[in-house]
């Protein structure tokens, strides 16, 4: 007779294995809120709320950061950690560096005093450009962010921030292994914190929109949701798979798709309800994940969802740069619109298939190629800031 012990590891490894499967539906999720965030930025109008896509991406990044962090428990704490910034900086700062370096070259053709996009640009590489622009008294929705080509960067640098923390803390309470009670600890600690934030993003949500909307401390909640979700799916899955599996996904998924269409100045609720319906999708699409493609989900897991999906991270980088610079040259109109997102669709799936995935898989201390592309780059963006500077 198995004892307890026993089971118990069975189980756990079973969790693991089911929540480490691939769930295409995710990329679908990514589509949906890259498009949002697009279409918002198109013309409020269309989507008035559709901003808060990046919102739904915080979700996901903490889902799927937890993921990929627990399933990497061999080696050293120095080295986990090592390893996890390593991770990261291949995945983010390749096309990070492509587009700010190109981005601020066409500053220089067309803007006369380009000063301020450059220092936006430059703080970007270092994960910091939502204190940048929260220090210039940026008003997200004004004319100065309009116009600033590096203003998508500011939710980069509030995930850059909350994984300055999270590895540190994830990595010292599993340092012995991954254990339920390990996990319980980390979702309580996170629990916590999350509430902090929550409660500190209610404070200032409206006398202070800028500092609740740029800053890391009044973001973490999101992020740490999305942690949350993952612990209490690997602690508790049986639970949640009985509980979410038949849920009906796609009528959750509609109506998260129409809040994206509520108008910005209804309050604080909107983005509250995005944030947990995301989370409930998540939990749903993975409860239900059994490894293939859902035939039946054509919202999310059609061929075009998945591949915009994909290449969501650069999609996200690339679009609002495009939009910029047609707002300082030919104007967007509905005759310029179709040929931006043609443009927008090409330079990201450029910079996926010969920037970004490449770079992420290969071994940079062993490849020249990386380092002759990334150093350069960084190089240019820096010493045009300092060019500027200087005159």
């Amino acid at each position: 007779m198995p004892n307890h012990a026993t089971i118990s590891t069975t189980t756990q490894q079973e969790s693991e294995h089911f929540l480490n499967r691939y769930c295409s539906a995710i990329d679908g999720l990514r589509a949906i809120a890259v498009i949002a965030v697009i279409i918002c930025h198109f013309d409020e109008r269309l989507m008035p709320s559709g901003y808060l896509g990046v919102d739904i991406f915080f979700v996901i990044s903490g889902f799927v950061i937890t993921a990929s962090m627990l399933k990497r428990i061999s080696g050293t704490p120095l080295s986990r950690i090592r390893g996890f910034y390593e991770r990261r900086f291949k995945r983010l700062l390749p096309a990070l560096s492509l587009v700010i370096a190109i981005t601020a070259f066409l500053i220089c053709i067309f803007v006369r005093q380009p000063l301020d996009y450059l220092k936006t640009g430059f703080f970007a590489l270092f994960g910091l450009s939502n204190v940048s622009l929260y220090l210039q008294a940026v008003d997200y929705w004004g004319l100065g962010a309009a116009l600033n080509p590096y203003t998508q960067t500011w939710s980069l640098g509030v995930e850059e921030q909350f994984y300055f923390v999270y590895p540190i803390l994830l990595i010292s309470l599993t340092r012995r292994g991954v254990s339920k009670s390990s996990l319980r600890w980390l979702g309580i600690i996170l629990s916590i914190l999350a509430v902090i934030s929550f409660f500190g993003f209610l404070a200032f949500y409206e006398k202070s929109p800028e500092r609740a909307y740029f800053l890391s401390p009044f973001r973490f909640w999101q992020i740490a949701l999305g942690c949350i979700l993952y612990l209490v799916m690997r602690v508790k899955l049986a639970l949640c798979r009985s509980l979410l599996a038949r849920l009906p996904v796609n009528l959750i998924l509609l109506i998260l798709i129409g809040l994206l269409f509520v108008p910005r100045g209804v309050g604080v609720w909107t983005p509250i309800n995005i944030t947990l319906l995301t989370a409930l999708t998540i939990s749903i699409l993975i409860s239900k994940n059994d490894g293939k493609p859902d035939g039946e989900n054509l919202v999310l897991q059609n061929s075009a969802a998945l591949y915009l999906g994909k290449i969501s991270y650069s999609l996200y980088l690339w679009h609002w740069p495009v939009i910029v610079v047609a707002r300082w040259t030919i104007g967007i109109t509905i005759e310029t619109a179709p040929i931006l997102v043609i443009v927008m669709i090409f330079v990201s799936s450029a910079s996926y298939h010969l920037v970004e995935s490449p770079l992420r898989h290969i071994k940079w201390t062993r490849s020249p190629r990386s380092l002759a592309t990334v150093v350069p780059l960084i190089a240019f963006a820096g010493l045009l800031v300092l060019l500027k500077t200087s005159i």
